[in-house]
């Protein structure tokens, strides 16, 4: 990042370095701090990608950076004129669904972060310039709070004309455990009492992005009674459904849904369910995002599942030292991948040898030899009940670690919207 040429004058000084230097040469690293406060904060926006979530954040980091250095270099306050480009990515961040709250809060951290980042430094001679950057920082922060908050509800108005951003601002805040009775209440959508959460993961479709989507949401809304709350994006989504007390949906109900919806779209969906009252709604979507975590990582078939269908693997999928262990004892075998893929299928088929051959094309006395080699390799043979029991548990162990691992995040269950 780089700024005009500075005015003629004395900089401000902190440790012996000009204050807005040294705030330039902060922003890689606001930006990384940021974008881990901002994963942690939004957690609960869950079915789009974290790179899209914290973009618009990023981008408020680095402008407000960009006219925090600049100002300190003048050292003349801040106008809605000096803070050009705010008016752009907040206007992003509302198409993205990201609330107000958060919005602020990147605009914030930020000054916030270069402040504290400043002074740490700072020596005793410093104090006249450290207050008057602290001035003018504050002075900033109150013009960069007024043009986002402007910015965000000319947004926010502008977006209600279109019925399916609104309804996105509303499941946001739903996810995110935040205030909604004022939001639903100025745009007439009512907020039931408690919802069916459906987290959706979908194979590719025959058609590009855009087509897919438009299934979707169609789809969506003619197979349901009312129309769902729901982010669809090509490869996840996740869907709140009204959930009524005297006509609750049953399995069977929802099994059927998730099946037409791939039935008339052409697409493979795999999905996890989880129900929860309206405040309850953030913990009941985690569950559902945990469910299809492990799903998805062990490559199970499509279909509906909850935290019944799967609860052995859910517990061995739990971060800490024994999953870890768990994932380590297939590690001998990390150099011969046909002795892991001979293992996994005879997993798959309950200890089943002639399925095993068969789906690998091989002799049975093959599969016979292979596991052997397994069983001297790992010192589980998979021909004891017992030891089948603990590769099956360090099978599912390792693949959970590995998708956590390929995806370069922690798994919550929460997927990020």
């Amino acid at each position: 990042m780089s700024i005009d040429p500075p005015l003629v004058h004395r900089p401000l000084r902190v440790g012996g370095i000009a204050v807005h230097e040294r705030l330039l040469s902060l922003e890689t690293q606001l930006v990384k701090q940021m974008a881990g406060h901002i994963d942690q904060e939004i957690a609960a926006i869950r079915a789009m990608s974290p790179e899209r979530v914290v973009e618009p954040i990023r981008r408020l980091v680095g402008l407000n950076l960009d006219h925090a250095a600049r100002m300190l270099r003048d050292r003349v306050p801040p106008n809605s004129g000096d803070i050009s480009g705010i008016s752009d990515v907040v206007e992003r961040a509302v198409q993205d669904g990201l609330t107000l709250t958060t919005v602020l809060r990147g605009c914030q951290v930020g000054l916030r972060g270069g402040w504290e980042l400043l002074v740490q430094d700072a020596l005793p001679d410093d104090v006249d310039d450290v207050v008057e950057a602290t001035k003018l920082l504050m002075q900033l922060q109150e013009t960069v709070t007024t043009a986002a908050c402007t910015a965000y509800v000319e947004a926010l108005n502008r977006g209600a004309k279109d019925d399916r951003a609104t309804r996105r601002m509303l499941l946001t805040a739903l996810l995110n455990g935040e205030p909604h009775d004022e939001l639903a209440e100025h745009y007439g959508i009512p907020v039931a009492a408690h919802y069916d959460i459906l987290r959706l993961a979908f194979g590719r479709g025959t058609g590009d992005d855009t087509t897919t989507l438009r299934a979707l949401h169609e789809a969506m809304g003619s197979l349901t009674d009312e129309l769902p709350l729901a982010a669809l994006y090509p490869d996840r989504g996740v869907v709140l459904l009204a959930r009524s007390e005297q006509r609750p949906r049953s399995r069977v109900d929802l099994d059927d849904l998730v099946t037409s919806l791939a039935v008339t779209t052409g697409i493979r969906i795999t999905a996890a369910t989880a129900a929860g009252s309206a405040q309850s709604v953030p913990e009941a979507d985690e569950q559902a995002g945990e469910v299809l975590d492990v799903v998805v990582a062990l490559g199970l078939p499509p279909g509906l599942y909850t935290v019944a269908d799967i609860p052995l693997e859910l517990q061995v999928a739990k971060p800490g030292p024994a999953g870890e262990a768990l994932a380590m004892m297939l590690d001998p075998l990390a150099e011969f991948p046909f002795l892991f893929e001979t293992l996994e299928t005879y997993l798959r088929h309950d200890a089943n040898r002639r399925k095993t051959a068969t789906a690998h094309g091989v002799h049975a006395n093959t599969i016979d030899y292979r596991l052997r080699r397994i069983a001297e390799l790992t010192g589980l043979d998979p021909a004891r009940p017992a030891h089948f029991q603990r590769l099956s548990a360090a099978y599912t162990a390792r693949r959970i670690y590995e998708a956590r691992r390929n995806a370069d995040r922690p798994s919550t269950g929460r997927l990020c919207l």
